[in-house]
């Protein structure tokens, strides 16, 4: 029997695009409060829910208090309409079911005097049966949009407590926000595509570093060339581009004028507020479409930045393009398609340069160690690929985003404290800052925060591409540095705290030199004849004489202490105690879609004997089926 190397199949490479997910990392002010932050956020209807690591329920904006209070008025309306469609009802009835209703419906036409037929009233049953229904369908779609929204954030809390260990989640490092949805056609959607809803997602983690992350569906069939396309923040267009008027209407002006953003606000209303439609004139060719999704990512980071006063000058992209590989060509990518994936990964796309040998072999290395999906790492980008059907695309995509979004964390940490102890000549306060970044940064950098082998693995080798330890180890070599520029501004501050204490010791002089200061004019007084004005003013106003002195000293003394807390900048500082947990954000809404169990009552439950300090990497077996 002799065996034959299977030869490849001929044939070009096709994917079934799921998912594109643009992340942006970028920087917030140092020292931001994150339940603040949050909470504005939430409350001028940036985003529609909020979630900390700690907390199992979804907390949901305020404007949704409105929604509530809607739904009850519909629920007596509608009921109040129900008892009118019946042919035996009672005035009495509806009096004692709805009296405020009642009361607003029949009083206007008691006061009229007009005479109501109650015959004719009662002729037909089912009369309001189509203003029922239109209600009730008003209710159910205010109800869809406030439990899709808690959906949706209760799905990515119950990822993080699937994806991270419990030490982690414990100590609440961030807070994720879900913001208002765009929705968006791409340019080979033709003008009669469906809009396609984009999730947008903002963490806030406790360094100051945060992450915007953007949710494309495309659910189309792509070669090298759109893969490669899908996988840049910037080369793939938009043709039309709804957000909500609450978003772009907290674009600065400045914003608007530099991308060359022109919307029209339409009257349709989402989610109770106006929406604002960009698109471009039907005759413009596909590179002069306004909007990229680099774009539409900028719109939401100038639109969060204004709503908290806070101003950032460049960020980093990172994109993940998800495909169902039983949709495509075929499963065997590696072995028919080895160049053509190398493509697709590296961004070559359909150039005449393409990798070959040990460089494609370096970039076609897959990190998930599972024969049901692949994961290709590349710096700016990464290609997930599943080869099994699956009930829970959306949960595991959404963990291999939380790795992506660990190693920007991480990254994007150092990249701030290098930014932030790079300038020697820099404050007191920013020295401190910076020597705080250096204690939270270095120490998380590198940390076994997942439970799962896999994503760790991705975060590692993430880390790797991007020269994550050079730059770690330069900082270590920093801090050398900042401790002898620290020990200087202490000797400063002890030199200026001794002058400060000898100003008190001058200022105590005088005021308990105030019984001996009569006794001064006196003697004062008697170096001068009887008939002088010095003698006759002393004598003529006796102890009020001393006591202008003693007042015109101390104005004196005070304008002095004045003068050297500016000169010597003398500012007394008290430290800011900084809250182990975090405040609570938003609201909680009356009804639950569905309960996130937190970490922590999963280990009471699997562990009742858990040694103290024993960090649990993940839920049980049993759990992992569920």
């Amino acid at each position: 029997m002799y065996w034959h190397r299977r030869k490849p199949t001929v044939h070009p490479l096709n994917l079934y695009a799921q998912t594109s997910v643009y992340s942006m990392a970028f920087s917030l002010a140092a020292g931001v409060d994150l339940s603040s932050a949050a909470e504005r956020l939430l409350r001028v209807g940036w985003a529609r829910t909020s979630t900390t690591p700690a907390e199992a329920s979804v907390r949901v904006a305020h404007r949704f208090k409105y929604v509530e209070k809607s739904q009850r008025d519909l629920d007596s309306i509608i009921d109040f309409m129900t008892r009118l469609n019946d042919q035996e009802v009672r005035m009495s009835s509806l009096l004692t079911a709805h009296p405020l209703l009642s009361a607003k419906i029949f009083l206007p036409a008691l006061l009229r005097r007009k005479n109501i037929d109650a015959k004719e009233e009662r002729s037909g049953s089912g009369r309001y049966d189509a203003q029922i229904a239109e209600l009730a369908s008003l209710r159910q779609a205010a109800a869809v949009a406030v439990e899709e929204a808690q959906i949706l954030g209760g799905l990515r809390n119950a990822v993080d407590q699937f994806v991270y260990s419990y030490g982690y989640l414990e100590s609440e490092p961030y807070v994720r926000l879900q913001a208002r949805p765009a929705f968006v056609r791409w340019a080979d959607d033709g003008v009669d595509g469906e809009p396609r809803q984009v999730m947008v997602w903002l963490t806030l983690h406790r360094s100051g570093a945060a992450i915007l992350t953007l949710v494309f569906p495309n659910e189309s069939l792509g070669d090298v060339g759109h893969l490669t396309a899908l996988s840049s923040v910037t080369t793939q267009f938009l043709r039309e581009v709804e957000v909500s008027s609450d978003i772009v209407g907290q674009c600065r002006p400045i914003f608007r004028e530099k991308r060359l953003i022109d919307g029209v606000e339409q009257p349709a209303i989402s989610e109770g507020a106006k929406t604002v439609v960009f698109s471009p004139a039907e005759d413009t060719q596909e590179q002069s479409y306004p909007f990229a999704p680099e774009d539409l990512g900028v719109l939401y980071l100038d639109s969060l930045l204004s709503v908290l006063g806070l101003t950032t000058s460049y960020w980093l992209w990172y994109t993940t393009l998800f495909c169902d590989g039983q949709k495509g060509c075929c499963l065997s990518l590696v072995e028919d398609h080895k160049t053509e994936l190398g493509s697709v990964i590296s961004r070559l796309g359909k150039g005449e340069v393409v990798l070959r040998g040990r460089a494609l072999d370096e970039v076609l290395e897959d990190v998930m160690f599972q024969d049901s999906e692949s994961l290709w790492l590349a710096v700016g980008n990464a290609l997930h690929v599943r080869r099994r059907a699956s009930t829970n695309v959306l949960f595991s995509q959404f963990a291999v985003v939380s790795a992506i979004e660990q190693y920007l964390l991480q990254f994007w940490q150092l990249t701030m404290i290098d930014e932030a102890t790079s300038n020697p000549s820099q404050t007191r306060r920013k020295l401190l800052w910076a020597q705080m970044q250096l204690a939270a940064g270095l120490v998380e950098y590198k940390r076994r925060f997942h439970s799962q082998i896999q994503l760790q693995a991705v975060v590692d080798r993430l880390l790797g591409m991007s020269n994550a330890d050079q730059l770690y180890e330069r900082l270590k070599d920093r801090v050398n540095g900042l401790h002898a520029v620290s020990q200087a501004f202490v000797a400063e501050k002890r030199d200026r705290r001794a002058g400060f204490f000898t100003l008190l010791g001058l200022i105590g002089t005088v005021v308990f030199g105030l019984p001996a200061l009569r006794d001064a004019i006196t003697i004062v007084s008697g170096m001068f004849p009887q008939e002088s004005v010095v003698v006759q003013f002393t004598q003529k106003t006796g102890g009020a004489s001393a006591l202008a002195v003693y007042t015109v000293a101390l104005a004196a003394l005070f304008l002095l202490i004045v003068a050297i807390i500016q000169f010597l900048g003398l500012q007394m500082h008290l430290p800011r105690r900084q809250s182990k947990k975090l405040a609570q954000i938003g609201i909680q809404w009356s009804q639950q879609p569905f309960n996130v169990v937190p970490s922590a009552h999963r280990i009471a439950w699997r562990h009742p004997t858990l040694p103290e300090g024993r960090e649990e990497r993940g839920p049980a077996r049993s759990e992992r089926s569920e």
